[in-house]
């Protein structure tokens, strides 16, 4: 059974807001630092081609750690599937007439149809996790630059 209410907010956003109370405040909360972990090998080829192109995103925008990795290969794949199932709908089309019984026709979709649309709602899931949807990203925080990060720039 999922847990009640909405889920915690990272102790860092808590901080930026200004809400933050120690005495509430997870106890040894972990902070992987910020890393471009290799792609997985499973990883379709368009899969792989989301991986660079997220994995790279992420890490500039100091959201992506090693411990990053698998929920990220989940983005991919959702990405990839999403994309091949568009592709089957855009080659024909998304309804077809199906004859029922006693001689009755009705349009029904196309499972591809359905696959498309269940992929696009996991895809826009883990955007979401990722804070890379615009309602998302304001909810999101990202790990502060340390002092040798402020440099480079």
């Amino acid at each position: 059974m999922a847990g009640r209410g909405s889920p915690p907010l990272p102790t860092a956003l808590k901080r930026l807001r200004g809400t933050y109370q120690p005495s509430r405040g997870a106890r040894n909360e972990p902070t992987p630092p910020l890393a471009r972990p290799p792609a997985p090998g499973w990883l379709s080829p368009t899969g792989r081609l989301a991986w660079r192109e997220l994995a790279s995103l992420l890490y500039d925008m100091r959201l992506m750690t090693e411990a990053d990795r698998t929920a990220l290969a989940a983005l991919c794949d959702a990405y990839a599937e999403w994309l091949g199932y568009r592709a089957a709908v855009a080659e024909h089309v998304a309804v077809y007439l199906a004859t029922g019984r006693g001689g009755s026709s009705m349009l029904r979709t196309r499972p591809e149809a359905h696959l498309a649309a269940d992929a696009s709602r996991r895809l826009m899931a883990w955007l979401s996790h990722f804070g890379l949807t615009p309602s998302s990203r304001s909810r999101t925080s990202a790990a502060p630059l340390s002092e040798a990060d402020q440099f480079e720039e």
